[in-house]
């Protein structure tokens, strides 16, 4: 219960903070990112689940959501002038490289026994904390370095 809320706590004020108005132009439309993640939720189902013959779970929905998440946060850093398009690009492929490993796990998961099963579910959340910890110092270390 205690984690359910304090995730709910955390995707809301990150949503809260991608809300807001930056002094720079988007670097990808938004609309692109909800459109786009959708399409792909969608395409990525039928695969999985017609041509691959795979169980649907929530961690799909859960992976490409987080990678729609973070690609927004981003934007909003970039907008609110804590990161530069450069890296703004390196956290863009980071995410999408991390989304392609995750998803492979995903789809690797009822293909092993279940000692290898945990470790291919632990991959997708390291893989998370990883891209969070970047982004987070990414900013903090501009902010340190040029804004004092």
């Amino acid at each position: 219960m205690i984690t359910a809320i304090t995730g709910l706590a955390g995707v809301s004020a990150t949503i809260m903070g991608i809300m807001e108005k930056g002094t720079r132009e988007p670097f990808i439309p938004g609309t692109f990112i909800l459109f786009g993640s959708v399409s792909l939720y969608i395409l990525l189902l039928i695969i999985s689940s017609r041509l691959l013959h795979r169980q649907v779970t929530t961690e799909l929905l859960l992976i490409i959501l987080w990678t729609a998440l973070e690609i927004s946060s981003y934007q909003s850093a970039y907008c609110a002038e804590w990161i530069e398009a450069g890296m703004m690009w390196f956290l863009i492929i980071l995410i999408g490289v991390c989304a392609v490993i995750s998803l492979y796990f995903y789809l690797q998961f009822y293909r092993v026994n279940a000692d290898r099963g945990y470790v291919y579910g632990m991959i997708p959340l390291i893989l998370v904390e990883i891209c969070m910890v970047i982004f987070l110092f990414s900013g903090i270390l501009r902010r340190i370095l040029f804004h004092g």
